[in-house]
């Protein structure tokens, strides 16, 4: 049997200075809706999201270490990276550092705004992927990323950016293979073999 797995890709904990969800309340709750495992994206560090991988198991979900790097053009998602990088680097500079370290570089809601998108600049950045789907900005900035995404023949994954713990989970990225470590997402991100989707299924939200 083949098994899948999805995922909120873009959650923000505590960690995050804007984030109310702690690492607890982001586990049981994507466990509550049916999620497999989820990304900790905090702004510019990893310690949110190694702190909840050490503790996963126990909880019978997968965390996978991530971060949302702040660029000099914009934001950009890094997974599979263990250390932060230095604020404000170029774009350009930013994905490099994350292809050093053994990760991949995703644009983050990268028509959202002026402030902390990369707009156009995706056109000239050695991507592995764009954010096609983000439950905060309006669908014609999502369906703009998703073309993006199509012409220039990447990734595309979907991530909440949920800041708290209701929004976990609004949309969410299915792979067509069991991803249970930061190996299995990274190639099924470059293999493309993962799809952006809405779940139906709305959280049973505990806290604690």
């Amino acid at each position: 049997m083949v098994l899948m797995s999805l995922i909120d890709m873009h959650i923000h904990t505590t960690f995050s200075p804007c984030s109310k969800i702690s690492i607890y309340d982001a586990m049981v709750t994507a466990l509550d809706l049916g999620l497999t495992g989820i990304a900790i994206t905090d702004h510019d560090t990893v310690e949110g999201a190694l702190k909840a991988s050490r503790t996963a198991s126990k909880y019978g979900i997968t965390v996978f270490i991530g971060c949302e790097v702040t660029s000099f053009e914009g934001h950009i998602l890094a997974y599979g990276i263990s250390e932060k990088l230095p604020m404000n680097l170029y774009a350009n500079d930013a994905i490099e550092r994350i292809h050093s370290l053994g990760g991949i570089a995703v644009a983050a809601h990268p028509f959202r705004n002026i402030e902390n998108s990369l707009n156009n600049k995706i056109f000239e950045l050695p991507l592995d992927g764009i954010e096609v789907f983000n439950h905060v900005p309006r669908r014609s900035v999502n369906k703009e990323a998703r073309t993006a995404a199509i012409e220039l023949g990447i990734a595309q994954i979907s991530g909440s950016d949920a800041h708290e713990a209701k929004y976990i989970g609004r949309v969410a990225t299915l792979f067509k293979d069991e991803i249970y470590d930061e190996d299995t997402l990274i190639e099924a991100i470059r293999k493309k073999t993962c799809k952006p989707i809405v779940p139906r299924k709305s959280p049973r939200h505990r806290s604690r």
